[in-house]
């Protein structure tokens, strides 16, 4: 097994680290990657996030819509703003507020999970105590399950 780890910045996110789970390849326009459980992985990623203590980026934002497959204006409908400013807040214009901030965590874990409540969400972000990292480093297992790096912490 190498030790090499890929930035994995085609997600859109700019501190994405692959451990394993991707094989580098030389293809005719140049050097390509084929990541295992590219689906599973996405997921990995989107429940990081929904995980983060602090606020999420614009990025990190737009990652969430992304995921969801919602479109800006679809989501400015939602959360009761316009797709400008939905753009706004994926651009880092303006800051993300918190009522955005926890819904698009809300929207994607209900859609991840129906079962899922808005009380369990919240309460889940409540008594989040996690180490962050600004590097997300995940690995897949041999089983095939993608998973994060970041341990709870006492």
């Amino acid at each position: 097994m190498s030790n090499e780890r890929y930035h994995y910045v085609e997600c859109g996110l700019p501190n994405v680290w692959l451990s394993n789970g991707f094989e580098l390849m030389e293809t005719p326009y140049g050097q390509g990657v084929s990541i295992r459980d590219l689906q599973g992985l996405h997921r990995c990623i989107a429940r990081v996030l929904c995980d983060k203590p602090k606020k999420l980026t614009g990025a990190e934002f737009r990652y969430l819509r992304r995921e969801l497959d919602m479109s800006q204006k679809m989501t400015g409908q939602l959360l009761g703003i316009t797709a400008k400013q939905v753009r706004n807040i994926e651009h880092g214009v303006t800051p993300m507020k918190e009522p955005y901030n926890c819904l698009i965590r809300h929207m994607y874990l209900a859609n991840d999970d129906p079962n899922n409540t808005y009380a369990e969400v919240f309460e889940r972000l409540r008594n989040l105590d996690l180490e962050w990292h600004e590097t997300l480093q995940l690995t897949n297992s041999e089983d095939e399950d993608w998973f994060s790096n970041i341990r709870q912490v006492a």
